[in-house]
């Protein structure tokens, strides 16, 4: 026997047991009612199998947007990662800059109060102070931006997981 037929059969045994026991409740039956009770039968009989196959058609679209569902949340947690990487490194260059902008404006400090010979090595030093200070703050930004990406990321996952697990 083909494995649809075998599949179909499973799947509708409970109409198929119902339409036998319904012949064999008619047999019994009076024969004035005994059309009206199979035709009646027959009826249920039907709206059940056409209301199985809505239902077994509903839950395969659903399993479908399911899958589609998963799939695009295992690429979001993909980008997550590499987003959560590279705020990391944005982290550490930043943590980086701010050390060396200490240790420039220690320098700056010294310079200050030092000779008027050293008053070119003072402005190239603040200049560079002021170059370090623009890349923190530029760092700093796109820090912020990736933090909103991922908490806006976060909440949209938090919402596909409460989709997924109320299907």
């Amino acid at each position: 026997m083909d494995m649809h037929v075998t599949i179909w059969l499973i799947d509708n045994l409970d109409l198929l047991l119902g339409f036998a026991l319904l012949l064999l409740a008619c047999l019994w039956l009076p024969a004035g009612v005994r059309w009206q009770v199979l035709t009646l039968g027959v009826a249920l009989l039907a709206i059940q199998w056409w209301q199985k196959s809505r239902a077994s058609e509903r839950m395969a679209a659903l399993d479908a947007q399911r899958q589609t569902l998963r799939q695009q949340l295992q690429k979001l947690d993909e980008q997550v990662a590499r987003l959560e990487e590279g705020n990391a490194r944005l982290e550490a260059r930043r943590q980086q800059l701010d050390e060396e902008r200490l240790v420039l404006a220690e320098a700056i400090i010294r310079l200050k109060s030092g000779d008027a010979d050293l008053a070119e090595r003072r402005q190239a030093l603040e200049s560079r102070f002021q170059a370090l200070q623009a890349e923190s703050a530029s760092n700093q930004q796109d820090s912020d931006e990736l933090l909103a990406a991922l908490q806006r990321w976060q909440a949209w996952r938090d919402q596909s997981e409460q989709t997924l697990t109320d299907q």
